[in-house]
């Protein structure tokens, strides 16, 4: 396969940075006190959750210090747990649309309970269980949602499976085709999914296996990148293991070159452009998770600084710009987890360029623990 890498100044972006108000702090827990939020809540690896209303949501792990996992959503200044669990089991992968419409798993340690699909209306948030209408054990990724249309991820690594009113598709299936095991996918609105793949009979997934990441659309299947495992000509030695995918088909990849450098690639219409790089840019590190798109031209992620201080960037494809860092002051808070990273989870983004977080707060001085909280950044724009 020909890599052709293009300048990022060639690529014009179709959503510029907005310009933001100042980083807000929406709800906070901890163990003695609160705002907007139950008091000793736990949300430490959650991923929020913000829709293009600016209705954000997060699952829970604890709940007034007692083990009780649910859902918390705010909207317009207020916020509810519409939906909580007495059991032993967990809510994770929540998503929420902007019809209102939410889904997300209850599951343990040892496998898959419940998909759960919401839906709020006459003031009420309604749940109910769709388990029944497909056989798996474990749901690894699930996308947002339209009405009557769902699509989700691997299933213990084996399959890639969709779900369309009420049926089930098998996409993909490990150890067939050449594919020794699959990672994680990540899906659009429209039907399309990409994914890494390590090639090779089944059983065979060491790290010097050919790896390769597919983009399939409801047109055509694409081979998106390679490694050199996979091609000597590759311009990656290695390819990180978390892909995104928004509602254009546009794709984001981490590439690992001959130096061990780390680039965020974006592939857009066949064509490759580098977002980011390690060792450039005022960017140390580039962090483990996936980066976030929009479906207006924003890539969200996490890296380290120069300092060594975890930020979040945005690019529009032609620029990056830090929004927010580890230590930063908001209001009476700081930015701060001890001497851990302070942010939880993944970047939460909508079309609007507004962005969510989940992070660990202390007092100005960064010697007293405030909790975590919720932090919006909004776009003056919208």
């Amino acid at each position: 396969m020909k890599f052709i890498i293009l300048s990022l100044f060639v690529f014009k972006a179709y959503g510029s940075i907005p310009n933001y108000d100042n980083a807000k702090l929406i709800a906070r827990s901890s163990l003695s006190d609160s705002q907007m939020m139950p008091v000793s809540s736990l949300f430490v690896d959650a991923t929020p959750t913000i829709n293009n209303k600016r209705s954000i949501g997060i699952p829970l792990s604890v709940i007034e210090a007692q083990e009780i996992s649910g859902i918390w959503i705010y909207e317009k200044g207020e916020y509810r747990v519409p939906y909580y669990r007495l059991d032993q089991f967990r809510v994770s992968n929540f998503r929420l649309n902007d019809a209102g419409e939410m889904i997300f798993t209850v599951y343990d340690d040892y496998f898959y309970e419940d998909l759960i699909y919401g839906k709020f209306f006459d003031n009420e948030f309604h749940f109910s269980s769709i388990k029944d209408q497909f056989n798996v054990k474990k749901i690894k990724s699930i996308s947002p949602t339209d009405i009557g249309y769902l699509i989700f991820g691997a299933v213990e690594n084996k399959v890639i499976l969709s779900h369309i009113n009420g049926k089930s598709n098998l996409l993909v299936e490990e150890s067939k085709n050449n594919l020794s095991y699959l990672f994680t996918p990540a899906f659009n609105k429209v039907g399309s999914f990409i994914y890494k793949a390590r090639l090779g009979k089944p059983g065979q997934w060491s790290e010097n296996q050919p790896d390769i990441i597919k983009l399939t659309t409801n047109k055509s299947t694409y081979l998106v990148a390679e490694d050199k495992d996979a091609n000597p000509n590759s311009k990656w030695i290695s390819l990180r293991n978390s892909v995104s995918i928004n509602n254009n088909n546009e794709v984001c990849f981490f590439g690992v070159d001959n130096t061990s450098k780390t680039s965020l690639i974006l592939y857009r219409d066949g064509h490759y452009y580098e977002i980011a790089k390690e060792g450039s840019g005022g960017i140390k590190s580039l962090d483990y998770f996936s980066a976030v798109m929009n479906n207006t031209g924003h890539i969200a992620f996490r890296a380290k600084d120069d300092n060594d201080l975890t930020a979040i960037y945005l690019s529009d494809g032609s620029a990056v710009q830090k929004i927010i860092s580890q230590n930063d002051l908001i209001g009476e808070f700081r930015i701060s987890y001890g001497p851990h990273i302070p942010f939880g989870g993944n970047i939460g983004l909508n079309d609007r360029g507004d962005i969510v977080i989940n992070s660990g707060l202390s007092s100005p001085d960064g010697l007293k623990d405030k909790g975590r909280g919720i932090i919006t950044i909004f776009s003056k724009e919208n």
